[in-house]
């Protein structure tokens, strides 16, 4: 298995390397697996997943659970062919406190959404219509429906993937 942490801006949207910036070319990151019996050869998935779903994977094909409080799913349905499986939306973070940004977004498959913590400003994008991001929909009056649930939706997962507290084993 082969993957990596982020993508680079390479000239997209006009900026080099990397930064505060959950563009897609930043976020997704490749992921190169060879698994005789398992994933056929030349196969392609487009299925969101997330990074925390690695361990999760491997464990399931050792045929062991997952320890309490992993956050990642298996991705061996997708691996099985199902075209269903994966997430419904994969959350995506960046803090930098000392700079004072803390940027979260949701991405789906039609959309995504990057919300900026304490700003009245965000980004919004129809990624059938806009694939490279460059109409932000944020402000958009027809959006505004499309806008509320993702901010649901990314305030599901913010508190989804909160720290677990120990499981509880005395009587209460």
């Amino acid at each position: 298995m082969f993957t990596n942490d982020h993508g680079e801006l390479l000239g997209d949207h006009g900026l080099l390397f990397k930064g505060p910036f959950l563009y897609d070319c930043l976020i997704k990151a490749p992921m190169i697996m060879k698994w005789n019996n398992v994933i056929p050869k030349g196969a392609r998935f487009k299925q969101l997943t997330q990074h925390v779903d690695i361990m999760p994977t491997l464990l399931d094909y050792a045929g062991v659970r997952s320890p309490y409080g992993v956050q990642g799913m298996s991705m061996s349905p997708i691996l099985h062919g199902d075209m269903g499986g994966g997430r419904g939306y994969a959350l995506t973070e960046f803090n930098c406190y000392d700079w004072g940004l803390n940027l979260k977004a949701i991405t789906t498959n039609d959309y995504k959404l990057v919300y900026y913590a304490h700003e009245r400003f965000g980004e919004l994008y129809d990624r059938n219509a806009d694939p490279n991001e460059f109409v932000n929909l944020w402000n958009t009056e027809e959006y505004q429906p499309v806008k509320q649930e993702l901010l649901k939706q990314l305030l599901d997962r913010v508190i989804e993937t909160e720290d677990v507290l120990p499981l509880r084993i005395g009587e209460y």
